[in-house]
């Protein structure tokens, strides 16, 4: 019986010092007793919140005969890359490439862009199609003040060509300021 009375009395001192410790204000807890956190341990931190960025791309649309451009703002979360959504984006809202059609990866270096596309964006197009899809990657390129010249690959080659227009290792992008019908390629004079 002794035993289990000095079990319990030692329960209940545990339990009444773990209830003080708990309880009781920092300031009555004495200093040996306080929980230490390490000096150097650094403190949790934060993830950074992603910033947006704006970008723009020309999205092309029929007004009379003539083909004009339309610049659109777009806003870019910062975990995202900036030419992928934009020209992913101009790809979309063109209504132009098939649907399956897809920007691979953008790289930039020395003001040159390098945009690689999956095979379906080699889809059979009109020679107005292409005219247009073309000019408006070159537009949206040019909407890039860093960027001023532009490379077609898909599934890692050179595009060369979608049909009617030949297209170059490197073409010059076109500046908003320059002519709707402006397309630096040989190839027919668009419509």
């Amino acid at each position: 019986m002794g035993i289990w009375i000095a079990t319990v009395a030692a329960t209940l001192g545990v339990t009444g010092i773990a209830a003080y410790v708990q309880f009781a204000p920092a300031s009555e807890v004495p200093k040996e007793l306080r929980r230490r956190e390490p000096e150097d341990k650094p403190s949790p931190a934060q993830p950074p919140r992603p910033q947006m960025q704006s970008v723009s791309i020309a999205v092309p649309r029929i007004e009379g005969d003539d083909v004009v451009f339309d610049v659109k703002p777009l806003q870019v979360p910062g975990a995202k890359d900036p030419y992928v959504v934009a020209f992913q984006s101009f790809l979309s809202q063109s209504n132009i490439a098939p649907t399956e059609a897809r920007l691979l990866s953008v790289s930039v270096e020395d003001g040159h862009a390098v945009l690689s596309f999956n095979e379906a964006f080699r889809a059979g197009y009109g020679s107005m199609e292409e005219s247009m899809l073309l000019r408006g990657l070159l537009r949206t390129a040019g909407l890039f003040p860093e960027v001023s010249s532009v490379e077609i690959l898909v599934d890692g080659q050179p595009l060369g060509s979608l049909g009617h227009l030949e297209v170059p290792a490197r073409v010059p992008v076109i500046r908003e300021s320059e002519p709707s019908d402006t397309l630096p390629i040989e190839g027919p004079e668009p419509p």
